[in-house]
């Protein structure tokens, strides 16, 4: 069971047990919502 927020240490974490095709995925999403990458920086432990 994953808590509906995480605390950000946890994201790595969870980001090393996560099949890479997931944080891949997870990438391209967050890049195309943010292409200037001002939401939440480094909070996510994606780009």
């Amino acid at each position: 069971l994953i808590p509906y927020k995480p605390p950000v240490e946890y994201w790595n974490v969870m980001n090393a047990k996560a099949d890479p095709g997931w944080i891949s995925l997870l990438c391209r999403v967050k890049d195309m919502l943010d292409p200037n990458r001002i939401m939440n920086p480094g909070k996510l432990g994606v780009r």
